[in-house]
């Protein structure tokens, strides 16, 4: 329990963090073109069970929007006041080494202890409003439109695993970040977060209990994944 003290505020300090050297865009065409349409909380629920008890853990947060997530270390996903997922986060305890790609370092503390997090978006954050509209477009149609909103939080992202059919080719950086999936379109179809083994384990994580995975870039870990799409769609 110790090891895990870190996150026990639930996110509700991280929330604070705001995004740095987020692009201001136009909401888009009235009618996106299919493909690019925001997920639905709802959906998203329904293609990930593991994601059914996930709570409510932050008020509107400008940028943001709403923080959904477990009282333990899980993959924080963001809703607009319309149940469309605009955005994943995930903390890291900073005895990790903070990189690049994270937030700027926060001067709140979460249950006593300093945080790193790193928020991907799927529209540019002064979009998330709380009167933003349903057809506001999703960056998560290409990798190009996904870099053009979150810029230095994906540039030194590269091909980690390559695709496979439902399952997908798996993105990130040379350190701990927030992971993404690619389709073999190079559209943005989930999202993967490892948190080391040695913070314990919980029911949501991709692995049984006890049966954490080697990471070549992170060691001993256990994951959790997230897919936008259902992964029959994935190949």
């Amino acid at each position: 329990m110790k090891g895990r003290r870190w996150w026990m505020a639930g996110g509700l300090a991280l929330a604070l963090t705001m995004l740095s050297g987020a692009s201001a865009a136009a909401a888009g065409p009235a009618r996106p073109a299919p493909g690019t349409r925001l997920p639905r909380l709802a959906a998203l629920m329904h293609w990930n069970p593991h994601l059914a008890h996930y709570q409510k853990i932050s008020r509107w947060v400008a940028g943001m929007g709403i923080h959904w997530g477990h009282l333990g270390p899980s993959l924080v996903l963001m809703t607009n006041n319309r149940g469309q997922v605009v955005g994943v986060e995930q903390t890291f305890p900073s005895t990790l080494p903070y990189q690049a790609w994270m937030d700027p370092k926060t001067t709140e503390y979460n249950a006593g202890r300093a945080i790193y997090s790193q928020h991907l978006m799927f529209v540019p954050p002064a979009d998330v409003t709380p009167s933003m509209p349903a057809n506001v477009p999703s960056d998560l149609a290409s990798w190009d439109r996904f870099k053009a909103v979150n810029g230095s939080r994906v540039t030194p992202y590269s091909q980690l695993k390559p695709f496979r059919p439902g399952v997908g080719a798996i993105w990130g950086p040379d350190g701990p970040a927030l992971r993404v999936i690619l389709n073999r379109q190079e559209r943005v179809v989930g999202a993967i977060m490892a948190v080391p083994a040695r913070y314990g384990w919980n029911p949501w994580y991709d692995q049984p209990r006890g049966k954490p995975v080697h990471d070549p870039i992170l060691g001993t870990v256990y994951t959790q994944t997230v897919y936008f799409v259902p992964r029959s769609q994935i190949r």
